[in-house]
Formats: structure tokens, sequence, C-alpha cells
């Protein structure tokens, strides 16, 4: 589908990022970072489905840029996550390419675009509500984060696999006063490294802040207000009784000597009258009473402290060792929150096998670095299985007559969510189909999710079953042709 055919008003699903210290970079390295962030994203699987049907745009911002996908709110996901994977698993290599530390920020919203070709020239370009929010939800962010709307959560809430990734963080006062409801994507991946970054964002943090103090100061009113009218209740009260006593005393000398005269009656009217006169003065002229209510301190407030500092790298050391290592530049080290401890049989136990922020000179909020140590396996390794006859495989169906892509392949990668490589796909013989039936194995279908010219991506469903599979059968796919 070209762009002319592309509706003027249309509900877009956008990924907007940009690299963060940009504008603190020479002029050759932020060259080398606008080619090297195009190559990476253009070769992420969702990027190159979403382009081969014609359901993408993409406008550049120096810095960054903007993915807008018109398919499926998943697109940006999948390519947020993969996109996040690969820096983290390319950092040496990119911070030669650049010259400096590859540090991304990301957002995700998906609203309504226009498209509109500004210059009149046929080149068409996106603009409107929906690029306007992904960018404010990115600004929320700091480096690593990966931040989410309301409007793409509640749209993916009822997929398990999307959903147990995100962390409600609160609604967030942006740009113009507007308010958005942010979710934090973060979870750990099964090699141990963390999904975007787990830290609370440092603008979420000060809202937060100030929603408190706001409460505090209502709060210290109220209770101002409450002091100062019990005050005036009370003076009113004991004028009251002050006027009443003055009257009883008044009626008990009347009564008891029945022989004053209307004149000494007069003149102690007068003088009860004229210090009833002199207390209502009193009265008045006393300045309210006031009360000071303490100010909290706020406990988060070192806790949040920005730091920077060049973070060294950890991984691969002990506890101890890790701990001496990180003071010497200021830094603590704490265990992470969600994933204190991995099983690692590769590693000895006790050593330091992820760590949060990653290396590279940084502000780390607290100046905490998390960690996640390596523990103790506790199931036996289990002995390398006899090989198999040929004949005992599996046939896996995944439907790719919907991907025009697949038609002419003769083979095709079966990957999971995080890209990993889980079978080689091909083509096969009737004699092949018979093998299969003959030795009583179902053939397992699936559903592809996305599919490009590299491999098909499944869902994280399909990759369980598939990872259920036992290992001593192997694995033939079929890619049903259109």
């Amino acid at each position: 589908m070209s762009l002319s055919e592309i509706q003027p008003k249309r509900l877009a699903h956008t990924l907007f990022l940009d690299f963060v210290g940009y504008s603190r970079l020479t002029a050759d390295s932020q060259a080398a970072v606008q080619v090297t962030l195009q190559n990476l994203v253009y070769n992420l699987p969702a990027f190159q489905a979403a382009r081969n049907d014609g359901q993408l745009m993409v406008r550049k911002t120096g810095d960054g840029m903007a993915v807008v996908f018109f398919q499926d709110i998943e697109f940006p996901l999948a390519a947020a996550v993969a996109l996040d994977e690969v820096i983290k698993h390319q950092s040496s290599s990119l911070r030669e390419q650049v010259g400096a530390q590859f540090r991304l920020r990301m957002g995700v919203h998906s609203g309504p675009v226009i498209i509109v070709d500004e210059d009149g020239d046929g080149i068409m370009d996106v603009a409107g509500e929906g690029i306007n929010i992904a960018q404010r939800v990115m600004d929320c962010g700091d480096q690593g984060h990966i931040l989410v709307s309301a409007a793409v959560f509640n749209a993916v809430a009822e997929k398990e696999h999307w959903k147990s990734l995100l962390q409600d963080l609160g609604i967030v006062r942006v740009k113009h006063d507007e308010l958005v409801h942010l979710y934090n994507l973060t979870g750990q991946r099964p090699d141990g490294t963390i999904i975007g970054f787990e830290g609370l964002p440092r603008k979420v943090h000060e809202a937060r802040a100030r929603i408190q103090e706001l409460v505090e100061q209502e709060n210290s009113r109220e209770q101002t207000e409450n002091r100062t009218t019990l005050t005036n209740y009370a003076l009113r009260a004991a004028l009251l009784v002050g006027a009443f006593v003055l009257v009883g005393s008044l009626l008990f000398l009347l009564w008891r000597n029945s022989t004053i005269n209307t004149g000494e009656v007069k003149h102690v009217a007068e003088v009860i009258r004229k210090n009833k006169l002199a207390q209502e003065n009193k009265n008045k002229k006393a300045p309210a009473v006031t009360l000071a209510t303490p100010v909290p301190t706020n406990p988060l407030e070192n806790a949040n402290a920005v730091v920077h500092a060049n973070v060294p790298n950890v991984v691969g050391m002990q506890r101890t060792d890790a701990e001496k290592a990180l003071a010497g530049f200021g830094l603590t080290l704490d265990l992470s929150k969600q994933n204190p401890e991995v099983e690692n049989a590769a590693v000895p136990v006790g050593s330091v096998v992820n760590q949060s922020p990653p290396p590279g000179e940084q502000n780390v909020r607290g100046g905490v670095v998390y960690v996640t140590l390596a523990k103790a396996t506790s199931a036996p390794i289990a002995p390398t299985p006899e090989p198999q006859p040929q004949s005992a495989y599996t046939g896996v169906l995944v439907d790719g007559r919907s991907f025009t892509q697949l038609a002419n392949a003769q083979t095709a990668g079966l990957f999971g969510p995080n890209d990993a490589p889980l079978y080689t796909a091909s083509s096969i013989t009737s004699d092949e189909v018979e093998a299969i039936q003959s030795v009583g194995i179902s053939p397992l279908r699936l559903t592809a999710l996305v599919a490009g010219p590299n491999g098909v991506g499944l869902s994280a469903e399909d990759v369980e079953k598939l990872r259920a599979l036992p290992e001593t059968i192997r694995a033939k796919t079929v890619i049903l042709r259109p």
C-alpha cells in the first residue's frame, strides 16, 4: 500500500526514541549515531514486516526518530524490546562505532495522526496528537527506560506476555499541563539481562514528591484553621460563663441584702458592664494562637539524589569485590528488587551476572547500582541424550499464507519474542509427511505473529509449545504456501 493511499487521519501506534546526551557529542559522533540508530531500527523484524506491508512511516528528529505503525499495536512494543536487547548485547561494538556509550530512551503511545505534505513536494509526513503524546511519554523517561501510555496498556492488558512486563507508574503532568498515565516496560530475560530500566524515572519521582508536598500543605492549613476555630469557641464560652457568674453574684447580693437602695444597684450593674466591656476589648486585642506544624523530613530525598559517576563493569565479580569496586567511584551496591538471584551453572555462586545501570559515565539514581547474583542450580545436569533414528521427528506447521514474502522462500527461521532462533524451517516432501504420520506424531500447528525476510516470529504461547517438545525429537518446520 503506497503512502498516497493512506487516509489523511488514522489511528497510529508510535515508537518515539532519542539518544541521551546527543547534544554533548562531537559532530562526527552525532553523524555516527544517526547512521547507527537508523541501521539498528531498520533491521528489526517488526520494522521490516510493517514496511513490507506498507503500514509504516518514519520521522527523523536529529537525535532520534519516530516510527509510526498503522497495523498492529504490538509492533512498537516488540520493536522497543528487540532494540533494547541489541543495544545491551552489543554495547562494546556500538561504543566503538559512535565514540560514546550508546544510550536510548523510548516511549510508546497509540493515538490519531494526520498524513500531510507540508512542502508540497509529494513527500508525505506524519503529525498530530498521536506523535506529540508519544514524545511526551518518552520525555518522562531516563536512560534505558521504555515508557508506555495508558492507551497502549489498555489495548494489551489481556495479553499476559505484555501485562506481566508493564509496571504502573501513575499519572504525571507533562508539557502544556497535560496529564499522562504512564507504565514502565521492564522485566528479566532468560539470560538474566533486564528489559528496559527498572528504576523510577526522575520526572515521576518529582511528580510524586510534589503531590506529597501539596497534601502536607493542605493538611497543615486545615490543622491551623481547626485550632483557630477551637480557640475562638473557647474564648466565647469563657465570656459566657463569666457573664453568668457576674449575673449570679448580683442576684445573690440582692437576695442577701434587701435593704440595698436603687442607686447602689445601678452602681453595681455599671461596674459589671464596664468589666465585661474591658474583658471583650482585651480578648479582641489578643493575637490568635497558631501552633507551628513540624515539617516532616523526606526519607527518600537522599535515596533519590542523582550521582554522576563513571559506572565500572562488575559483572563476573564476587559481591564483596563488586562493592569495593563501586565504592571507589562513590557508588553503593544493592540487589535487584525483582531478580536478586538467578540460577546460573556457568559462573561461580555469588558472582554478579547482571548490573543496572550498565557500565559507563552517567547519572545514577541514589548512587545505587542494582545487581543480580548467581545461585546454585537446584536440578542436576541431565545426561546427554542418546542419538535417535532420523525417522523420529515431528512436523511444525506454520500458517504462512497471509505473509506473501514467504511464498517463494525455501528456508526460513522460527524466532521467539526476543528474536532467539528456535528451529530451521524448510519445505517438506509427501514422503516426509507420511513418515511423520506413521510414527504416530501429530504435527504441531502454529500461527506466525510477524514474518520478515529473515524468518517467522512466534507469540510467547507458541514458543512455549515448541520448548515443550522432547529434545530427542528432531523438528522439521513446514510452511503452508499461499
